[in-house]
């Protein structure tokens, strides 16, 4: 399967859009709550908050991520 593309928001589902179209770098894996990671524009570290996806669509615009900034 094609790895997912994330929509990631910052704070809450409507927060401000902080990247489209975010790969996870890690081979068959995808970011789950709680995890501390950093997006490929080299922004972070984010701890991922919030995760929701469609599961029969990875492409979608509706797989979203929602983090909050770690100190």
């Amino acid at each position: 399967m094609a790895p997912y593309t994330w929509t990631v928001r910052e704070g809450s589902l409507d927060g401000p859009v902080v990247m489209r179209e975010y790969i996870y770098d890690v081979p068959d894996k995808e970011p789950v709550e709680g995890q501390q990671l950093y997006l490929s524009d080299g922004s972070g570290p984010w701890r991922v908050s919030f995760r929701e996806l469609v599961p029969a669509m990875p492409r979608s615009p509706y797989n979203l991520l929602v983090v909050e900034r770690v100190d």
